[in-house]
């Protein structure tokens, strides 16, 4: 059974390792995902805000002239919208923090090239390697 089993492994393997390349997925850089991540959250961010401060402005209005005719269900209605566009505002500021986070991991990504050390005719040498660096602040 134990022969079986590594056998079956060892097949899930084989056909990973010499399987095409689907090139139908888009290949983008790590640098690319962040920036139109950052992109994404900050174009939500400021649909809020505009949004936010609409309902406000709206609720102002109603408010104002539910004061000078005396009618309490449009001053809780306009109360309701002020109060709505004050949750919408509040809810952008993280999106907006998410949004320069992502910018910044972006910004701290970087393609450099390293010396590694190689085998090269029973000896070490010192070869370029093309990487992907990024850097994490703590």
């Amino acid at each position: 059974m134990k022969k079986y089993f590594t056998f079956f492994l060892l097949m899930l393997f084989a056909e990973k390792i010499f399987s095409q390349v689907d090139t139908a997925t888009a290949h983008t850089s790590l640098k690319t995902e962040y920036l139109k991540k950052s992109k994404t959250q900050k174009t939500i961010a400021w649909v809020l805000v505009a949004t936010g401060t609409t309902l406000m402005i709206i609720g102002g209005s109603v408010g104002n002239h539910a004061a000078t005719d005396l009618s309490i269900n449009e001053a809780a209605s306009g109360g309701g919208l002020i109060i709505a566009g004050a949750v919408m505002d509040l809810g952008s500021i993280p999106l907006f923090i998410a949004g320069a986070k992502n910018k910044r991991r972006a910004m701290s990504v970087s393609i450099n090239s390293d010396f590694v050390p190689r085998l090269q005719q029973g000896m070490v040498a010192r070869v370029r390697m093309p990487g992907i660096g990024l850097r994490i602040r703590l």
